[in-house]
């Protein structure tokens, strides 16, 4: 599993793309078809998620494998 304990308190797509190393462009198809976690604020077009929320969903991930 990915060590999120380096990771910011909140993370921006860019951020969260590069730590998941993948592009932005498959961070989009992720959330379209819901394979990553929503974001949890959005202001403008701008998307941003809780190092929790990404914690929790690569905690869900490992057990589902």
């Amino acid at each position: 599993m990915l060590d999120v304990s380096n990771l910011p308190a909140i993370l921006n797509l860019t951020k969260l793309s590069a730590f998941l190393g993948v592009s932005r462009e498959t961070c989009y198809q992720w959330l379209a078809c819901e394979e990553l976690p929503p974001a949890r604020k959005v202001i403008g077009k701008r998307r941003y998620w809780l190092r929790t929320d990404i914690e929790n969903f690569l905690k869900g991930k490992t057990n589902e494998n």
